[in-house]
């Protein structure tokens, strides 16, 4: 069973434990799936090849940066915002890796889909065109989560980030919550990476 965390944590142990736990699953993360080829399927390889994982790497180690920030700046809009954007980032990035390692998967799903779509759907989640990983915006992704019943446990936590990181898109009014409520969902953070890194096949 995975370790849970209370519903609130301003402690600095607990969020440097849950940061350094962060980093180092990003890193070995980056170092496996970055050369993937002669066990994974040679599409997912290729595409795996060419993913900035080191990107994704450099977010997980910098997380800490926007923590500090935030504790000392907790009623600052700005900061707030870059911190979003930050973990937004980060929960978009380690899913399409999660649908890239399953991309055989992810395309059978993709066109069961497509298939069982209503004749009139519009929604863009349902288009025609398969679309690969790289190529889905966050709600797209969602979506697709919601409609496979994907990392169900973990639904909320997405949402919520995606449309806190979404105040980045400035002069329109959003709710971007509270400095305690960021560092509330970094351990939810922490507790998505360990479910995703466990369902990612290890040969």
């Amino acid at each position: 069973m995975l370790p849970s965390f209370g519903s609130a944590t301003s402690d600095p142990e607990s969020i440097e434990a849950c940061l350094s736990e962060i980093a180092e699953i990003s890193k070995n993360a980056a170092y496996f799936w970055k050369s993937a080829h002669g066990w994974a399927p040679r599409e997912a390889a290729d595409l795996l090849s060419q993913a900035r994982l080191d990107w994704l790497d450099s977010l997980s180690r910098t997380l800490g940066l926007r923590v500090q920030e935030v504790s000392e700046h907790v009623d600052e809009p700005s900061v707030i915002i870059i911190a979003w954007v930050h973990l937004r980032a980060l929960v978009e990035g380690n899913l399409m890796l999660f649908l890239t390692v399953h991309l055989r998967e992810y395309k059978s799903d993709f066109q069961k889909m497509i298939s069982n779509r209503k004749p009139r759907c519009t929604c863009k989640c349902h288009s025609a065109k398969l679309l690969m990983p790289e190529q889905l915006k966050f709600e797209q992704i969602q979506q697709f989560l919601i409609k496979h019943e994907l990392l169900p446990r973990h639904h909320s936590f997405i949402k919520a980030v995606q449309r806190r990181g979404n105040a980045i898109h400035a002069f329109n009014n959003r709710d971007i919550g509270s400095g305690l409520e960021y560092l509330e969902h970094i351990p939810q953070y922490r507790d998505f990476l360990f479910t995703l890194d466990g369902c990612l096949p290890m040969p």
